[in-house]
């Protein structure tokens, strides 16, 4: 999965993005994912608010909807962060194009007592859950990282050093 700048601050614009996404595709064989947008948006604010993102992730999408071995994925959302589900109907409201992508994206973690799965499949805090929203866009789901999460000496998120599991 290739995912793209950390913190707020990036490098890449919508069109420079769809241009590195495209010159990957052209030297790599078979298919291979990408998320169009940052990872955890509404904490990662490289690309703006949700319009912001929605904006970013709509471009990228038309730009590379036709290379046939990019499988676009969704930025990634936070399923432990309780305003996830208003930032996606954010994106929504702002004419995200999602049901281009050929998938989600998204974290979770084993915290407050419950364990990663429950954010993506059970959050009743959430208006629709996650699982949910896959289904409705008959999508699958990837998690971009998953399982524990250390409240102490957690890296931060532009650090080199921070693991990511897909």
């Amino acid at each position: 999965v290739i995912r793209i700048c950390a913190g707020n601050s990036c490098q890449f614009s919508a069109e420079t993005y769809a241009v590195f996404l495209k010159n990957v595709a052209a030297r790599v064989d078979g298919p291979f994912w990408a998320m169009i947008g940052p990872n955890e948006p509404d904490l990662e604010l490289w690309a703006g608010d949700a319009v912001g993102v929605t904006a970013f992730m709509n471009y990228v999408i038309d730009q590379v909807k036709d290379v046939p071995n990019i499988r676009m994925l969704s930025p990634g959302f936070n399923l432990t962060n309780g305003i996830s589900h208003k930032y996606f109907l954010r994106m929504e409201q702002s004419g995200a194009c999602f049901a281009e992508l050929d998938g989600f994206a998204g974290t979770s973690y084993n915290v407050s007592g419950n364990t990663a799965y429950y954010y993506y499949a059970s959050n009743s805090a959430h208006a629709e859950k996650f699982r949910q929203k896959a289904l409705r866009f008959n999508k699958p789901f990837i998690f971009i990282e998953y399982g524990s999460f250390a409240t102490t000496n957690h890296p931060h998120p532009a650090d080199p050093m921070r693991v990511s599991a897909i």
